[in-house]
């Protein structure tokens, strides 16, 4: 991907909720309830170590210290959040056709709907996949049950322990295809320049202040 995607970026940010390679997408969802609960056991104030981390402007600190606040419910199917779990049966599907339209994941998956994924096996095996804002985890999950290497990266210490948590407890065969770190986009991809297949960043830019510095970081990630 070239510079010349992201001077595009401004223009279309207003519609913007998911970022995938060259693949722009907006989406709706309703939330729905289920029969499953996860509640996870509330963790100790982590502000230290955010400060420790990096001092974050006031409107990037009051993202964080709401989301820390749900970090407890993330894996509730019945909590505030239960529609972000009903949003993969979207977004999965979503992140393979942007991954068959840069041909990168084999054309004949470009309509896996989301009731086929457990037959779609290893559709998405040997791909590196950095989650940008990745929360608990639960898009991070279903992208690693479709045999990719994922990691994600938050600036929420409290979620990032809340998607560990819950991949060490509840999905241990997962263990060995995800990786959470607390740390920026800019950070990660200082580290990390021309590594990924691909990046996904899913409800993450309407938090984000300077959103065209973001998706630059984004792109020095992504492989060449």
């Amino acid at each position: 991907m070239s510079l010349r995607t992201v001077t595009a970026v401004p223009s279309l940010l207003q519609q913007q909720r998911y970022f995938l390679q060259n693949t722009f997408g907006y989406l709706r969802y309703a939330q729905t309830s289920s029969n499953t609960t996860y509640t996870s056991t509330p963790t100790a104030s982590t502000a230290k170590k955010n400060e420790e981390f990096q001092q974050f402007n006031d409107s990037t600190q009051k993202e964080i210290d709401h989301h820390a606040r749900l970090s407890a419910t993330w894996w509730d199917l019945n909590g505030p959040l239960h529609g972000l779990h009903k949003l993969n049966d979207l977004r999965v599907p979503f992140v393979i056709h942007g991954l068959v339209a840069q041909s990168i994941v084999d054309k004949n998956f470009r309509n896996t709907a989301a009731t086929n994924l457990r037959n779609a096996g290893k559709v998405l095996q040997n791909k590196k996949i950095l989650e940008v804002g990745c929360g608990g985890g639960i898009l991070t999950e279903a992208l690693a049950r479709l045999n990719a290497n994922v990691t994600g990266v938050d600036l929420g210490a409290d979620v990032i322990m809340t998607a560990e948590k819950h991949l060490n407890e509840h999905s241990p065969e997962l263990v060995e295809r995800i990786t959470y770190k607390t740390e920026s986009i800019a950070e990660h991809a200082n580290d990390h320049a021309n590594h990924y297949d691909a990046i996904v960043c899913s409800e993450v830019l309407e938090h984000i202040d300077e959103k065209e510095a973001f998706l630059k970081d984004c792109v020095r990630a992504i492989k060449v």
